[in-house]
């Protein structure tokens, strides 16, 4: 196989590698039947969610295991939505001993999936996982305490584009989480001046970011609407932006990002 011009050839594996990824099969299969068994006699419980948490720390692209985790969740830790009255948008609704179990477990869940996100950024699944349990921190909590599991996220979101400022994944989860925060579910208000800042400090630190110039041409329609900007206060605009993009032109002719962004900008 050539990679590049270079000839790439697979080494002898020893004796020993091939011990240890027969155990890792075995364990692998173990814990797929394990799982299987459980699910037959329709017990999800803390045995079964401790089960799919060690296959999906072998594979997170699993994502029948995801769903599987789901339903350990709602069938044994999180309380019954019957059994309690729905949080409403004013967030009324007591501080009782099921409110705090699902905050407890809401968070576990948030946590148990971090390290598999440092190992796999770009692994979808992890990702809608993370926003399923958020959207049952609105179903299940008062409007503080989901805004605040939410306010974390958009943190989350924040570190990982810290780690990497071209994942995808994570730009398209933050517009998810900011989206929400916006919303009245959460008694929101527009963060458009925010987050437009935040693609200012994102294209400054790397001109190549397509993510981030995308979500800079997503808010400034929304952003112009909230400033009440009229005709003078556009084109003063629009020439602020003309000459970011073209001064990294200047430096880098050959970007098809800063292209695709001068061309939203003068369409």
């Amino acid at each position: 196989m050539a990679s590049h011009g270079v000839t790439r050839t697979a080494g002898a594996r020893t004796e020993e590698q091939r011990q240890r990824d027969r155990r890792k099969i075995k364990k692998y299969r173990d814990l797929e039947n394990q799982i299987r068994t459980h699910e037959v006699s329709g017990t999800y419980d803390h045995v079964l969610l401790q089960l799919t948490a060690e296959l999906l720390r072998l594979n997170p692209e699993y994502y029948t295991i995801w769903n599987v985790r789901r339903r350990c969740l709602t069938s044994s830790l999180l309380t019954k939505q019957s059994s309690r009255r729905r949080p409403n948008v004013e967030g009324e609704a007591s501080e009782d001993e099921g409110h705090e179990s699902d905050v407890e477990v809401l968070k576990a869940e948030l946590a148990f999936t971090i390290p598999l996100l440092m190992g796999f950024p770009k692994c979808y699944w992890i990702w809608d996982s993370r926003q399923w349990i958020l959207s049952q921190a609105i179903l299940r909590l008062t409007v503080p305490a989901a805004r605040d599991i939410w306010e974390t996220e958009l943190g989350l979101t924040s570190m990982m584009l810290n780690k990497d400022q071209r994942n995808f994944h994570a730009w398209g989860y933050r517009r998810i989480v900011v989206a929400k925060l916006e919303s009245p579910e959460l008694r929101g208000k527009s963060m458009a001046e925010d987050e437009f800042a935040y693609t200012t400090k994102m294209i400054r630190r790397d001109l190549s970011n397509f993510s981030a110039w995308h979500n800079r041409s997503q808010i400034i329609p929304r952003l112009l609407q909230e400033r009440g900007a009229d005709p003078k206060m556009r084109a003063a605009f629009l020439v602020e932006e003309l000459s970011l993009v073209r001064g990294g032109l200047n430096v880098g002719p050959e970007d098809q990002s800063l292209w695709y962004y001068h061309q939203f900008l003068i369409s």
